[in-house]
């Protein structure tokens, strides 16, 4: 991973090569969803003081932020949403292109051990997959077909 652009994956090495910063891909203009709320401008407090925290992801030291005002989905995207995005626009995900993820370990399932790439040093918890994306959430033989209307996953902080 580019240190300097930390997303929301912890760092497992010659993996996270693959999810650094994409080149600018064109979007084609979507229709604005109906259901955004509209939040003020404000400053809180961000991130965490404690060992626990993962520095290079933004987890740490605990700062103050400000923030501009902004507009967010009531709900996250889901799967369906995902799907009509990309048809619509023909968007590849960082991990699509990269052709692998980070799947948290509980959910790995069956994949085939050649299909591991390695697991964070940082956060063991986390098995970067080969093929994991959002239309195979837990990798090779998974998919998202009882899944329409669950939170899309595999998206990275760029993809957004």
């Amino acid at each position: 991973m580019n240190r300097d652009h930390a997303c929301c994956v912890p760092d497992a090495g010659k993996p996270a090569a693959a999810h650094a910063a994409p080149a600018t891909v064109p979007v084609s203009p979507v229709a604005v969803r109906a259901d955004l709320i509209a939040l003020a401008a404000c400053e809180f407090r961000m991130g965490t003081d404690s060992g626990d925290g993962y520095r290079a992801d933004g987890e740490g030291p605990a700062r103050r932020v400000a923030l501009g005002a902004f507009s967010i989905a009531a709900h996250a995207v889901s799967n369906d949403d995902f799907a009509r995005f990309v048809r619509e626009t023909g968007y590849v995900t960082d991990a699509e292109r990269g052709g692998w993820s980070y799947v948290f370990r509980g959910f790995i399932g069956t994949v085939p051990t050649d299909r591991i790439r390695g697991v964070s040093s940082e956060a063991p918890w986390w098995v970067a997959v080969e093929d994991a994306c959002w239309l195979r959430p837990e990798g090779p033989g998974s998919g998202i077909e009882n899944r329409a209307d669950h939170p899309v996953t595999h998206v990275s902080w760029h993809d957004a």
